[in-house]
């Protein structure tokens, strides 16, 4: 009860709210069960730079903001939760086939040190 009204004042409380709740919705999609964070993805860096990030598929279809033929992909940094948000023509994005969304964040989070499962 006593979390439920601190929570309850969070959300009350201008820009706290709005900070609290993009950090409670960032940590439900690394540990909670509303997945967000299961379609890793390779982003080319530039066309034909031959530059790539693994990064994670958010959203397939921006239209409710105005923005056609582009996803959003989390950018994780490596050693940290920290990361960046792109959009990204769509044509740049590949799915990474035959690795989980776990063995993809243990990678990049490890630096490259991680070696991926078979």
């Amino acid at each position: 009860p006593v979390l439920n009204l601190i929570e309850s004042l969070l959300e009350r409380t201008p820009l706290v709210k709005d900070i609290y709740g993009s950090m409670r919705d960032f940590i439900d999609a690394f540990i909670g069960n509303k997945g967000k964070f299961k379609h890793p993805v390779t982003v080319e860096m530039g066309k034909g730079a031959g530059v790539f990030r693994i990064g994670f598929m958010t959203q397939k279809d921006l239209s409710n903001i105005n923005i056609k033929d582009k996803v959003a992909v989390y950018l994780p940094f490596s050693y940290s939760f920290a990361g960046d948000l792109v959009l990204v023509n769509s044509d740049q994005v590949q799915p990474m086939e035959g690795i989980s969304a776990s063995e993809a964040m243990k990678f990049i989070l490890s630096g490259g040190i991680t070696e991926l499962d078979d």
